[in-house]
């Protein structure tokens, strides 16, 4: 959905897709809200969150729910090594 008018109302169609392991939400109007219907997509693996509205705050929140999600805010994070 990268680049596109999506906000927080239309994450809640998303909750739905359970098999849905990658989402990339660059450069839209996404919010800390519109991760929370996300949170129900355990295969969730991947979520890109380069130019979203979210914050450092709700990206920290939302890897409470989903541990093994690996998230990308930051363009810069996919060339670092793992710790």
């Amino acid at each position: 959905l990268d680049d596109t008018a999506v906000t927080d109302a239309g994450m809640v169609y998303l909750q739905e897709l359970s098999n849905l392991q990658a989402l990339r939400l660059c450069n839209t109007q996404v919010t800390d809200g519109g991760l929370a219907p996300l949170r129900r997509l355990k295969e969730l693996n991947h979520l890109y969150l380069q130019g979203s509205q979210v914050t450092d705050e709700g990206e920290a929140d939302f890897r409470e729910s989903l541990r093994t999600c690996v998230i990308v805010r930051n363009p810069i994070q996919r060339l670092r090594s793992p710790p």
